[in-house]
């Protein structure tokens, strides 16, 4: 038997005109958007059944990469040797439709399994995560397998010897396919037909790829490439040959393996710059679907593009030198685009103003800054590839692209899953961003010594490449820091880009000017997000942003504390609660004052919990309660495998624009709900009024509705947000546990005087809302029409309306009259239209107010005159607080005659307006008008408001130092102390003039006091470092 060289056709001389048959460039670009739509697609399925946690999405792609990797190496590369190449092609297609279209429905039937295995192991933990690894991999690596194993295929089948441009054209078409795979899956697919449509859409295009590679392997075709590069391994064995072909390798086995663990090292990299990005540009750009897509497409499309230009020049490139060079210029590209991280936040406030409410061009603008910031990376990384397979190469190239294929891949799986849990928590966005420049400069400089040690390089040459090296590490010490407060400044969304433009007046460098007034109490790039604790310069509004985005605020305490103590004190006492995302933790707070047992508080990300804590005084942290369990992970999966059944549900998510938060507000989520909920058991949802169109607000409250027909709607006026109540008929406000000293605590931190004021907040039964949301569509894990639309939403009507669309906010239901049953029996009628009246003219609404005045002649007669009286005092309250506001805007721009003539305006409106007046009577003291800043100080002590006493005690302590009397002025700060525990300027001033006295540990304990009851403050923490204290 003759060797199969003897009869081989003989190699090429020259690869640069290597043919790519047009059949097979269609088929790879076709099957690399069907690939990308089931990753899609199985993804988002594998969130509802696993949660949306980095542990389970790590998961997902260390299975399906694993698939990938198996696949091209175990499966691809003996498939190559076999012959036939476009028929076995064919079927792997096939195969892999067929596989796509079970994964699906495999993955919605493992509900059971994966909830016998969640409650058996004990929840979230190292076993749980072992098993769910193990499920993943039953049902992904088939399939995945199957794809991972087309690549040596093809390759083989158009270049059997010497791998050139057909792989490095097939590779960059392939990538292509999966770009417009992603466009497809999130702009029309996903959002128009939902999951399953779209997976039997990828599923026909595999069938369409097979049926075409099938014809095109008909026998007796024509070899599609010179040199018989096609099946040539048939007619090998046909001539009698027993070995395939195997062209000159590149390089030594020695050598070969350094260049492979060189390549699974820049895999390594590849995905931990992925990462990093990822999280950049979410940070910057909002962590919706679409801002996710921009840096996915890029990234794809600078790898398609890398490939394709080194195509032509691959015989050249393809050397150690060639490899080390672009490792080196990866590093310094990366080095290049560090430079630009600082001014992403001022370039997404100028984007935002240029487009206003033009989403496309906002998206455009946004996937243009991706770009010119990582585009080169990302180009380079693409041409990595095709040159590393080429120096792989011992055998036949279906064995040299599954080898390469396979290293690379198993370094992309340990790069996703250290620098998504290792990397980022430890080194944070730009650390790893830095590591991973770093390891491509190692990569680099390695290479180039390996070519000089071969003699393929001068010496000359390879130290200018190491010297370039170290000239790129120089460059990173050129690179602005990483400054939290500025990164997190989330002027993607209309109001904050509003409040930075008008504070820094159209400045080059606005978002900077706005984020030096903001201290950072706490930060930490999370495993699921980056967290930011604050408070601005005066130390009073503490405010916790996640992934750019405040969550939780001092300044929004009336929802937060509403969405605990309306649905406690509506549901049983001593309930078993489930609270859903920790925020501040206040919603819990508010839980258990209004009377829950047992409460279980679900939280996707650690580093929320550890800045929840700022938000309480010692001893009051509801994570403290012994009543209290945390659940660190999702909230979702919890939901659905933990054996808990619960009185009262409580959730209070992030808003739905936010990728993989849509999770929650689906018709599939509230059946999960109503699953664990008793019989008479009560769920509240938050709702957001602003920043949402009526399409997409009618979709969300028809989804709830579908599920909780019955119940209460409550609005908080000011905040624009809603509390769907869900509760059977018969419930009723339990009035005595609000006025418990525990609710009456949360209420005082809502600003609330009173509980029986809560009935305000009531707007309308529910079912009062389903005519108007009649005919939208249902948001589904299926089809999350939310999830797309919200996302646009965000700037098209965000931008437009700031405080929420017309339509929106018209729509919401409210009833003037006192409803009938047993909701409000706790209430004498009288006195539920004066609390109801009264604080919607504190929020400012005079419409609603005139409107329950005119039900309460129907109903109460004898209560119209007082309600008249307060109609009337409200008006004066209304222009006063504006003259107030008004002094408020002069002090901030330094026009302080300006400002004190408002406040004398504001008082003359409204005497009993007593912020007002603790301000004039500062006003007055800084000017040298004692006697009068004594006589606003005696008018504002005669106000109801505690922290206007408190306030106006700490004015009184400053005229008393004025006076010389540091007696009298440490009596007067006390008091301020005990009238407002939590007013840090009665601390603060107290450590000052005790400091002044010389008694500094005295000044040291008012200090330490005063963290303790109003931690985070800003004032104190500056006083303790005058002190030479640490914060």
């Amino acid at each position: 038997m003759m060797p199969l060289a003897a009869v081989a056709p003989e190699p090429a001389k020259s690869h640069t005109g290597s043919r790519l048959p047009a059949w097979a460039a269609a088929c790879f670009f076709v099957s690399g958007g069907a690939g990308l739509l089931y990753e899609v697609v199985w993804s988002k399925e594998l969130a509802y059944v696993l949660g949306s946690s980095l542990h389970a999405a790590a998961a997902v792609v260390a299975s399906f990469l694993l698939g990938l990797a198996l696949g091209a190496r175990l499966l691809g590369v003996p498939l190559a040797r076999r012959g036939r190449g476009a028929r076995t092609y064919a079927l792997l297609e096939l195969g892999v439709g067929l596989l796509g279209i079970a994964v699906l429905p495999m993955l919605r039937s493992g509900h059971p399994l994966v909830g016998a295995l969640y409650r058996g192991l004990g929840g979230e933990g190292p076993a749980f995560a072992a098993a769910r690894l193990g499920l993943l991999m039953l049902a992904l690596v088939p399939p995945a397998a199957l794809m991972g194993a087309t690549l040596p295929v093809l390759v083989a089948h158009v270049e059997r010897e010497r791998v050139g441009a057909a792989l490095a054209r097939l590779y960059a078409l392939n990538t292509l396919g999966a770009v417009a795979g992603s466009l497809t899956a999130g702009f029309l697919l996903l959002p128009g037909l939902g999951l399953t449509a779209t997976t039997l859409v990828a599923a026909a295009l595999n069938l369409a790829v097979a049926s075409l590679a099938w014809i095109a392997g008909a026998p007796g075709r024509a070899s599609p490439v010179p040199g018989g590069a096609a099946d040539s391994e048939d007619e090998a064995r046909r001539a009698g040959a027993t070995t395939p072909v195997s062209p000159a390798a590149l390089l030594d086995p020695a050598s070969r393996r350094a260049v492979a663990a060189l390549f699974a090292l820049s895999g390594f990299g590849a995905l931990a710059f992925q990462l990093a990005w990822v999280r950049l540009f979410g940070l910057v750009f909002g962590s919706s679907v679409y801002s996710f897509s921009a840096v996915l497409g890029v990234y794809l499309l600078g790898i398609a593009v890398g490939s394709a230009l080194v195509s032509p020049r691959l015989p050249r490139v393809a050397t150690l030198a060639g490899f080390g060079a672009l490792q080196l210029l990866l590093a310094a590209s990366a080095a290049v685009a560090l430079q630009a991280f600082s001014g992403l936040p001022q370039r997404m406030l100028e984007m935002g103003v240029r487009a206003g409410t033009d989403w496309r061009g906002l998206l455009l603008a946004e996937s243009a800054t991706v770009a010119l910031v990582i585009g080169a990376p990302c180009v380079i990384l693409g041409a990595v590839f095709p040159v590393a397979v080429r120096l792989l190469q011992s055998r036949d190239g279906g064995h040299a692209a599954g080898f390469a294929y396979a290293v690379n891949t198993a370094g992309t799986i340990a790069g996703s899953l250290v620098a998504g849990f290792v990397l980022v928590p430890e080194l944070g966005i730009q650390g790893t961003h830095v590591l991973a420049l770093a390891l491509a400069g190692t990569v680099g400089v390695v290479a180039l010594l390996l070519a000089w040690r071969r003699r393929e390089l001068r010496a000359v040459p390879a130290m200018t490449g190491i010297l370039a090296a170290f000239v790129t590490v120089g460059f990173l010490f050129l690179a602005p820091a990483w400054e939290p407060a500025l990164m997190t400044m989330g002027v993607y969304r209309p109001g904050p880009a509003v409040r930075v433009n008008t504070f820094a007046r159209g400045a080059p460098d606005a978002v900077r000017r706005a984020s030096e007034n903001d201290r950072v109490l706490y930060y930490r790039e999370g495993i699921n997000a980056s967290v930011i604790l604050g408070t601005d310069e005066t130390g009073t509004d503490l405010w916790l942003r996640v992934g750019g985005k405040v969550d939780a605020s001092t300044g929004d305490m009336e929802t937060q504390v509403m969405l605990g103590l309306l649905p406690g004190a509506l549901a049983d006492s001593g309930s078993r609660a489930l609270v859903i995302g920790q925020g501040s933790g206040v919603t819990t707070a508010a839980v258990l004052a209004a009377g829950a047992g047992p409460t279980t508080v679900a939280e996707l990300e650690p580093g929320v919990v550890a800045a929840s804590r700022w938000f309480h005084a010692k001893g009051q942290d509801p994570l403290d309660d012994p009543r209290t369990t945390l659940v660190l992970g999702d909230a979702r999966t919890h939901l659905l495998y933990a054996p808990d059944q619960y009185g009262l549900v409580v959730s209070e998510p992030s808003n739905p624009w936010i990728a993989g938060v849509n999770n929650l507000f689906t018709v599939d989520f509230y059946r999960a709900v109503r699953a664990r909920l008793e019989p008479d058991g009560v769920f509240c949802q938050w709702l957001q009024l602003y920043e949402l169109s009526p399409q997409t607000f009618a979709t969300l409250l028809r989804s709830f509705l579908e599920v909780f027909p019955q119940g209460q709607l409550f609005r908080v006026w000011r905040a624009g947000d809603l509390l769907l109540v869900a509760a059977p008929p018969g419930r009723h406000l339990d009035l005595a546990r609000l006025r418990t000293p525990a609710a009456r605590r949360m209420l005082d931190r809502a600003r609330l005087p009173e509980p029986e004021l809560v009935a305000a907040y009531w707007s309308a039964p529910l079912e009062s809302v389903r005519s108007i949301v009649a005919g939208a569509p249902f948001n589904r894990d299926d089809r999350p029409v939310v999830e797309y639309r919200a996302a646009r939403d965000l700037v098209e009507v965000g931008r437009a309306w700031l405080l929420g669309h017309p339509d929106v906010l018209g729509r919401v239901p409210f009833v003037a009259s006192m409803p009938a049953g047993p909701l409000f029996s706790a209430w004498p009628a009288a006195e539920w239209y004066r609390d109801r009246t009264r604080w919607l003219l504190e929020e400012g609404d005079s419409a609603r107010a005139s409107r329950t005045i005119a039900a309460a002649r129907e109903d109460v007669p004898e209560a119209a005159a007082s309600l008249a009286a307060l109609y009337t005092a409200s008006v004066r309250r209304v222009q006063s607080r504006a003259a107030q506001d008004q002094a408020t805007n002069d002090l901030a721009g330094n026009r302080p005659e300006e400002a004190k003539a408002a406040l004398e305006r504001a008082v003359a409106i409204d005497p009993e307006n007593g912020q007002a007046w603790v301000m004039l009577s500062n006003r007055r003291r800084v000017s040298g008008d004692l006697a009068g800043a004594q006589e606003a100080v005696e008018r504002a002590r005669a106000s109801s408001d505690a922290q206007v006493k408190s306030d106006a005690e700490v004015v009184a302590g400053l005229l008393a130092i004025q006076k010389r009397d540091a007696k009298g002025a440490l009596t007067r700060f006390a008091l301020a102390q005990v009238l407002a525990p939590g007013n840090a300027d009665a601390y603060a001033f107290e450590a000052e003039l005790l400091a002044a006295m010389g008694n500094r540990a005295a000044a040291l304990n008012a200090l330490r006091r005063g963290q303790a009851a109003a931690p985070g403050s800003s004032k104190l923490a500056a006083e303790l470092m005058k002190l030479g204290q640490v914060p």
